[in-house]
């Protein structure tokens, strides 16, 4: 009879789950993000640009991580690919509040949210706004928790996750 450790079970669902390569930052950390979709539509409404793009991260560690939040908790970072670097194409603007207790994932355990955004096009004079020249291209979701309960422990290491790379398109 053939055993698998509860790890490498998870590891082989987040990979199933996602059709994602896994970085090796992911093999050390266990943390693994990814996204629902191998492409989204970016709709243009108002001059605005808006994309819901679902994703899934699974904590596979043997300890928690947590992040402050208010009323749910701050979404990934969007980057894209320009070149061969990752840069910032959005980032949430989200309160941050000491809520009792913080946003934790505990360990072996996966959290479903949406990145939802509508945000303008980099040359307005508003914001928030889209940190990049263009909306067509390859992109990634990035996640940056604290390892274990609390937040707010600076001596505790951060964990990041990075998800699968998705196209994202104007429709």
């Amino acid at each position: 009879m053939l055993r698998c450790s509860p790890l490498l079970m998870l590891w082989a669902a987040a990979l199933a789950a996602g059709c994602r390569t896994v970085t090796d930052f992911d093999r050390q950390s266990g943390a693994f993000i990814a996204t629902d979709s191998a492409a989204y539509a970016v709709h243009v409404e108002g001059g605005l640009y808006h994309a819901a793009i679902g994703y899934t991260y699974t904590n596979g560690t043997h300890a928690p991580v947590s992040a402050e939040y208010c009323h749910v908790p701050g979404p990934p970072t969007l980057e894209k690919q320009v070149g061969d670097q990752w840069v910032v194409a959005y980032h949430a603007i989200v309160l941050l509040c000491q809520t009792v207790p913080p946003f934790r994932i505990h360990g072996g355990s996966t959290y479903r949210g949406t990145l939802g955004f509508w945000v303008a096009p980099g040359s307005a004079n508003m914001g928030p706004r889209l940190l990049v020249d263009s909306i067509p291209g390859t992109y990634r979701l990035r996640w940056v928790l604290r390892a274990g309960n609390d937040p707010q422990d600076k001596a505790a290491p951060n964990v990041e996750a990075i998800s699968n790379s998705f196209r994202l398109f104007e429709r």
